[in-house]
């Protein structure tokens, strides 16, 4: 009888030490895997929390812009361009544009981070018509886009490319309207052109859609214009009627047209700096170079900010 009771008080000492081995340390920090990157701050700026994100998930957005292009009925020599900021790929999704899409020569298209900013058209003076935009499924977002470039890419004037994209049904959705950024399915649809302005080679705009900086542009009469024409959002960067202008590397961005309106204090900004420098006005995301003498065709909306 004594032999089993020892065997047994030498099994449960023997048990009592490999728990104590296998007993975590309070003294002892966490392993670190060294495989993993440390956690990165979320960008507070929707636009650049749009490319930020963009630019983790590229490759999956590419393929998923790639077919849904190709669903929408667009042509597939006419899906992806060159990606300028990713070794001149062919690419249907440019993660580091911010437009929401744009054309390049061929009629070819890509969408871009705007596609996930809510803020694209803030700087539209109808807070209606961004609320639109901010509540739409990306989806509707990507469709709406691309109707729109679409359209553009086969030489329609703005305002033309907006009705018909109001009227593009995509392929296989219960002829549901492709575009919900309009009043109604019948108003004016949304869509942002941005004013790319310095010394620029007009060749990379129109042929590449390339912004090659010739020469810095002055950066003392665009701060005074900026000062005279335009204002400050809340974190101090400079706007004009509400749009953000970003100050690139040699030459500056500004939106210019969203949907129906025109941002007349943009144009005013553009006349006046071209005027003082010699500088190009190019709507860079649609591979052209923008006449200034475009810009008095119609009279400025009632109420537009100066």
């Amino acid at each position: 009888m004594d032999a089993p009771r020892g065997k047994f008080s030498r099994f449960k000492a023997a048990a009592r030490k490999l728990a104590a081995k296998l007993r975590p340390r309070s003294d002892v920090s966490p392993p670190r895997w060294p495989n993993l990157a440390p956690p990165q701050p979320i960008p507070t700026d929707p636009a650049e929390h749009a490319v930020d994100f963009s630019l983790r998930w590229y490759d999956c957005l590419g393929e998923l812009t790639r077919k849904r292009l190709a669903k929408l009925g667009i042509p597939r020599d006419q899906i992806g361009a060159l990606d300028q900021d990713f070794d001149d790929r062919v690419a249907a999704f440019h993660p580091k544009e911010r437009t929401g899409g744009g054309i390049s020569p061929g009629a070819r298209i890509n969408l871009n981070s705007g596609i996930f900013n809510p803020e694209l058209l803030a700087g539209h003076p109808n807070p209606g018509v961004s609320s639109i935009w901010e509540r739409a499924r990306s989806r509707d977002r990507f469709d709406a886009v691309a109707a729109h470039e679409f359209h553009e890419g086969r030489g329609m004037a703005h305002e033309e490319a907006e009705r018909r994209a109001a009227e593009h049904r995509a392929a296989g959705d219960r002829r549901r309207q492709a575009y919900p950024a309009c009043h109604g399915g019948k108003g004016t649809l949304i869509m942002l052109h941005n004013l790319t302005i310095g010394h620029l080679d007009t060749g990379g705009i129109e042929r590449e859609r390339r912004v090659r900086v010739l020469r810095p542009l002055e950066m003392e009469p665009v701060n005074s214009l900026l000062a005279e024409l335009g204002g400050q959002d809340a974190e101090g960067r400079p706007t004009l009627d509400r749009g953000k202008v970003e100050i690139e590397d040699g030459y500056i961005v500004c939106p210019w047209r969203i949907g129906g309106y025109r941002n007349r204090a943009a144009e005013r900004f553009a006349i006046r700096l071209q005027q003082e420098t010699g500088c190009v006005l190019a709507d860079r995301e649609h591979s052209r170079i923008v006449d200034a003498a475009q810009f008095a065709e119609r009279e400025p909306a009632a109420g537009a900010a100066g």
